[in-house]
Formats: structure tokens, C-alpha cells, sequence
């Protein structure tokens, strides 16, 4: 019989938990295409920039249509912005977040419902006093200051340039989707570590939560989650009827995926760390 674990063995855990975290993230790929002088390789070089290039004019071309068509619905821009508005705004006045269409029994997911837990209403409450241009003018600068900051390796520019190609990734942006948050939030993570519970807002994404597992700092974070969960009660029971009655495609979350790795991808093949320093 297994001797009951002390609480020695429980604490000795709690240590060894950040250790697969930390060798996750120094995970380095060694392989010719990503050694850091792969540029001076000419072969390498042509297949790399000239890959980059044609994703990178496309990327730009595309956005700048899909740019025209979104501004040419006079509710395109910020429309998601606007729907979790007025889904705050029903909770104000009402008590109730979700449709009630969505509690009522099964239900298809159409555009404008809201989905995410309650809690997501500590994100958007501010914005009833705020501009809303601090609804992009936030999360979207977190992000390229930490794309650029790392500094990632040439082999990544190609796959970050399919990030960018990406329809929904300029859609995000263009409609103000929480995701765009959610990107923010696992940049952060990638920084300090209290970033990583942040990101429970959209639990799809919750494995990016455990990013700097194990510190306290991770601990301390996931503690005012949890508390700033309570207040809303009886909407958690909602959210899970909402959840349960929804058909939600698979294909709904993978759609913002892309976008959603670009931070880790970044990480992965980073020259430097977030200290500004080489890495090793």
C-alpha cells in the first residue's frame, strides 16, 4: 500500500511543478533551418525572405479589403465591441448577460452571443466611461511590443506571415473582439507570470493559463480570478445552461487559433528574451 503523502511530498511537488514548466519554456529547436545564422545561408535566405515577402504583401493586401468590405457595413467596425456593450448593458438594467434564447433550450451559435463566462464583464464594464479606442489602443500594442521584443528567429517569420494572411486575424481587430484581449493576456503571461489566469476569461483557451505555473505570483493572480468570480452567483448557473444549450461548432474556436499562437510562437524561436537580453 502507497504510504499517504506528507506534507513534505505535497510542498516537495509544488516545487518540482515550475521545473517542466521551465524547461518548456527554454524549449529550443536545433535544426539547420532554425540555427541563428540560417540568413547566411543562401538557399535558406531565398526560401525565407522571399516566403515572408509574398505572405507579408498578402497579408497587407487582404487586410486592406476585407478592411473596405467591414467599413462599408456602417456596423462593422467594432461591431463585437458593441454587442458585448449592449449585452452589459441588458445585465444593468435586467440581471440577465445572456440571450434568452440561449436558456431557453438548444440553440445554434449566432454571431453577437455572448459566450464567455461572467466574469468577462470586469473587462468590459470600464468602457461605459472609457473611449472606446482604449478597447484597441490596450491589448494591441502589448502585443507587438511583445512580437518585437522577442526578436523571433527567421524560421518563425514565414509562419507568423500565415498569422497575419489569416482572414480572422484582422477580424479581430476590425470587429474588436475579446480574443484580441486574449492574445494580450497570453503576452503578458509570456512576461510575468500573473499574466497566465488572465486568461481563464476565455476558457477555450485555458491550457495558455498555465503559462508561469507554479510561481506565486501565478498563484496570487488565480486567487483574484477566483474572488472576482463570486459576485456574479446565479450567472454562472446561466453561463453553464448557455453552454449546454449552445451547439457550438468545433471549427468556432480554431478559427482565432492562429492569431492566438503567434505569442508563443514568437517565444519559441525568440533571439532574445523579454529582459531585452540575448538569449543563451
Amino acid at each position: 500500500m502507497d504510504r499517504p503523502r506528507s506534507i513534505a511530498d505535497t510542498r516537495a511537488i509544488a516545487r518540482s511543478a515550475p521545473g517542466w514548466l521551465e524547461r518548456l519554456r527554454a524549449f529550443e529547436i536545433r535544426r539547420p533551418w532554425a540555427a541563428p545564422d540560417v540568413l547566411e545561408q543562401r538557399g535558406y535566405r531565398l526560401l525565407i525572405l522571399t516566403t515572408t515577402g509574398v505572405l507579408g504583401l498578402l497579408a497587407v493586401l487582404s487586410a486592406a479589403l476585407l478592411f473596405q468590405i467591414v467599413d462599408g457595413n456602417k456596423v462593422g467596425i467594432g461591431v463585437d465591441f458593441h454587442q458585448y456593450l449592449d449585452h452589459v448593458a441588458r445585465w444593468q438594467a435586467t440581471g440577465q448577460l445572456y440571450l434568452p434564447r440561449q436558456l431557453d433550450g438548444p440553440t445554434t451559435v449566432m454571431d453577437g452571443d455572448p459566450l464567455y463566462p461572467p466574469t468577462v464583464l470586469w473587462l468590459l464594464l470600464p468602457f461605459h466611461v472609457l473611449p472606446e479606442f482604449v478597447w484597441w489602443l490596450v491589448p494591441l500594442p502589448i502585443i507587438a511590443v511583445t512580437l518585437i521584443r522577442l526578436r523571433p528567429a527567421p524560421w518563425t517569420w514565414p509562419l507568423l506571415g500565415i498569422v497575419a494572411l489569416w482572414p480572422r486575424t484582422p477580424a479581430l481587430i476590425y470587429y474588436g473582439n475579446p480574443g484580441m484581449w486574449m492574445v494580450a493576456f497570453i503576452c503578458i503571461a509570456l512576461w510575468r507570470s500573473w499574466g497566465g489566469p488572465l486568461v481563464l476569461l476565455k476558457p477555450s483557451l485555458a491550457p495558455f493559463a498555465l503559462l508561469g505555473f507554479g510561481r506565486r505570483s501565478w498563484w496570487i493572480s488565480l486567487a483574484i480570478v477566483l474572488a472576482a468570480s463570486i459576485p456574479f452567483g446565479a450567472l454562472w448557473l446561466d453561463y453553464l445552461t448557455v453552454l449546454g444549450n449552445s451547439h457550438v461548432p468545433l471549427t468556432y474556436s480554431l478559427l482565432d487559433l492562429p492569431l492566438t499562437l503567434a505569442p508563443v510562437l514568437a517565444f519559441v524561436g525568440r533571439r532574445r528574451n523579454l529582459d531585452g537580453t540575448a538569449r543563451a
